[in-house]
């Protein structure tokens, strides 16, 4: 005898899968549910062109086993080409250089504007590091927990790889042939899926766009204008990383780059500032128009949802915020009531 009629499953369903989704959040989930969600859209994305050449089922298969290779590929070639490049940079000078322009500049500003604000700004570099020194002592605890949430992040972002993996090889089975609440769960599971997949596919492209406008001022504009920007190359990774984020993110590796202009001179960072704000102006019209057509949300609306989960959730609020924004919104209007 059938427990719930399909009223109360869909309920149930909606229940479970709400109460899910808020817990993943406090309980360092989400990078295991993200990595997951990631490696079965990829696979379930490629593996037609492949079952095209082979049998249905080794085709998935052949699928998984190719894109765990390239994934463990890319982490070591990453790795050791950023540590490469950082060992590299620091010995040809470009750390000294940085330095020794930081502390041109601050004597300047500390010369500008020490009378009108005495003590705020450091003297010297060496001042400035003994500071920063200063305070990593005083929030070394808190520095410890983040590596460790880093290293658990990490962990659980491999074990959620492999689940995906996993779940995308699962053969799908009819829905006629499904108990009443496993099709309406599996319901929700898809939705959420789907939303996944329309927002991070969307930023990908925009942070795409957004990398490319960045590459081209920092390695053409700045040095047609005798201006180089140190760490280009790092920035520029960096500005695709957090570009992944929307909104936010952008404002992230912007802070970075104005951070850097600012080791080579005022004139340097204002002329970063002001370019980076018009990028920042065109990623709002693009999310807009990009993540917009695909959720039919407005940029604002992604903004509110971020804002709220940053405030209740952190900082990994900050980043689960557009997929659960998009698949609440979705559910809601599948529903009807908006």
């Amino acid at each position: 005898m059938q427990l719930m009629n399909e009223r109360q499953c869909v309920i149930a369903s909606y229940v479970i899968m709400t109460l899910s989704l808020l817990m993943i959040l406090p309980l360092h989930l989400l990078p295991g549910l993200l990595s997951g969600l990631l490696v079965y859209a990829l696979v379930t994305s490629l593996s037609p062109y492949v079952e095209r050449f082979s049998n249905r089922k080794y085709g998935r298969v052949t699928v998984v086993a190719i894109f765990s290779i390239v994934i463990i590929t890319l982490l070591v070639v990453l790795m050791v080409s950023l540590s490469a490049y950082v060992v590299h940079d620091l010995r040809g000078g470009g750390l000294s250089s940085v330095n020794a322009n930081l502390d041109v500049l601050l004597k300047k500003f500390q010369h500008e504007v020490g009378g009108y604000f005495p003590g705020f700004v450091p003297e010297s570099i060496d001042e400035m590091k003994d500071t920063l020194l200063r305070l990593s002592k005083d929030h070394l605890i808190t520095l410890q927990h983040a590596g460790t949430d880093v290293l658990h992040g990490f962990v659980t972002m491999i074990v959620g790889m492999i689940l995906g993996a996993l779940i995308s090889l699962h053969p799908h089975q009819s829905e006629k042939e499904m108990p009443l609440f496993r099709r309406v769960f599996l319901q929700r599971l898809d939705m959420l899926y789907r939303a996944f997949k329309n927002i991070v596919f969307a930023q990908v492209k925009i942070s795409l766009i957004n990398t490319i406008l960045s590459g081209l001022f920092i390695f053409i504009a700045l040095p047609l204008m005798g201006m180089h920007l140190p760490f280009g190359k790092t920035l520029v990774i960096l500005t695709f990383v957090f570009g992944l984020l929307p909104v936010i993110g952008n404002l992230m590796s912007n802070t970075l780059v104005v951070l850097a202009a600012i080791s080579v001179s005022f004139t340097t960072a204002a002329i970063a500032l002001m370019y980076l704000v018009l990028i920042h102006k065109l990623e709002y019209f693009l999310n807009a128009d990009i993540i917009g057509q695909r959720i039919n949300a407005k940029a604002w609306e992604l903004l509110i949802a971020m804002l709220v989960f940053q405030a209740v959730f952190g900082l990994i609020g900050l980043v689960a915020a557009p997929i659960y924004y998009a698949y609440f919104k979705s559910e809601m209007k599948k529903a009807e009531l908006i």
